[in-house]
């Protein structure tokens, strides 16, 4: 939380400024399911919710990736979709509640490393740069 919490103060004063209508829309989505989120009353119905917001949040990413592929770490997608990848060989029981939310994070880490992978590509850069 408190490195999360870092960036996320640090990004205000050094992130991105183009910030569209549809960054708003997913920050609105997302603040909305996290209002829900403790009216949750069971483990799975919270694991839904939270894999919702992430994906949601991850709409802004992708566009900024896509327009500037270089400036996301593509080593970094890469290493925490497989570290949570091979997390799952430590659950001991696998079911809904114990792969959703892990699963969420392989898509979207795994999905983001291959739009940057691909539009770099495209535009001719190199692909481990």
């Amino acid at each position: 939380s408190l490195s999360t919490g870092s960036v996320a103060l640090l990004s205000l004063f050094k992130g991105e400024k183009d910030i569209t209508k549809s960054d708003y829309t997913s920050l609105f989505f997302c603040l909305i399911a996290l209002m829900l989120w403790p009216l949750t009353k069971t483990p799975l119905y919270s694991v839904i919710v939270i894999s919702i917001i992430d994906f949601v949040a991850l709409y802004p990413t992708i566009r900024k990736s896509y327009k500037n592929p270089n400036e996301e770490n593509l080593f970094s997608f890469i290493v925490f979709g497989s570290t949570t990848l091979l997390s799952l060989f430590a659950l001991n029981e696998y079911n809904i509640l114990t792969l959703l939310y892990p699963l969420t994070i392989i898509i979207a880490d795994y999905s983001l490393a291959l739009v940057l992978i691909l539009r770099r590509k495209q535009l001719g850069y190199k692909i481990f740069a």
